[in-house]
């Protein structure tokens, strides 16, 4: 993949040691450290600390950030109190019938659909093309592997796999129906932003439309990567959308599973058993 810049922040209480081994995080997902910007470019910067990577705005309020950890905060409380297989996305993708199917996460983004598929049981790769999202994925699976007495936080991650490919390309590359499942959340844009916009997502909109690196579809993409997806997948492809959304590439699904804002379209082959 072509290598690209990405503007850098550091906290000033990195080791010596995370700095060294920066370039070589950074090479693996084709990046590089990118001049200062200019006035009319983007504001848009990783932040890097002794414990992880954060997409942050100076411009925006400086506890606005998107940040992956799937050992404590959000990812945490939904891994210990979220529900389990009663959840709409455990019943969506067949989780709450089978332990042990594989996923294709096909549009991984920031991993946090992908870690609940994981805590269900389920043998979970992910595939993301944008190379910073990529990078904190790996970043946060390798922080979670290393936390010490928590030997199930162990086992999930261990269960997830990610590639930092186009989901397209690699989709294109596998046999008819040799996938369980094939799960997409392709990005979907806000009409317009408002106070219900939070923060964070502001944020992560700003990362795709402001920079050269971004994991937004095109009408044709769209198309295309459900095709693929239906083709590849043995069981299901399910689609998560908002709840009001169109079906992706105006494709109606077999059925669809609702929540409060969020909808699961499910396009299925065969029973799971």
């Amino acid at each position: 993949m072509n290598t690209k810049p990405v503007r850098l922040l550091f906290d000033d209480s990195i080791s010596q040691l995370r700095l060294k081994n920066l370039h070589s995080q950074l090479s693996r997902y084709g990046l590089y450290p990118g001049e200062a910007e200019t006035d009319t470019g983007p504001k848009i910067a990783l932040f890097i600390q002794e414990s992880g990577f954060s997409l942050i705005d100076p411009d925006l309020d400086k506890r606005a950030m998107v940040f992956i950890d799937f050992a404590s905060g959000s990812a945490n409380h939904r891994r210990r109190f979220g529900g389990g297989k009663s959840q709409t996305l455990a019943k969506s993708a067949g989780l709450d019938q089978k332990r042990g199917l594989t996923v294709v996460d096909a549009t991984a983004g920031l991993a946090g659909d992908s870690f609940v598929m994981a805590c269900l049981g389920a043998n979970v790769l992910m595939l993301e093309r944008n190379p910073v999202l990529a990078l904190m994925i790996d970043e946060a699976l390798c922080s979670a592997s290393r936390k010490t007495g928590d030997e199930e936080l162990g086992s999930i991650v261990d269960r997830m796999q990610l590639m930092h490919v186009d989901s397209i390309d690699w989709l294109k590359q596998q046999k008819d129906e040799s996938l369980d499942i094939v799960y997409l959340d392709p990005m979907f844009p806000e009409r317009k932003k408002t106070a219900a916009v939070k923060k964070e997502m502001q944020l992560l909109q700003s990362l795709l439309e402001n920079t050269s690196i971004d994991v937004s579809l095109s009408a044709f993409e769209e198309s295309e990567l459900l095709g693929q997806a239906r083709r590849a997948s043995r069981f299901r492809t399910v689609v998560k959308r908002p709840r009001h959304a169109p079906p992706l590439a105006g494709e109606k699904p077999g059925y669809s599973l609702e929540g409060k804002s969020t909808r699961y379209d499910i396009y299925p082959k065969r029973t799971i058993s």
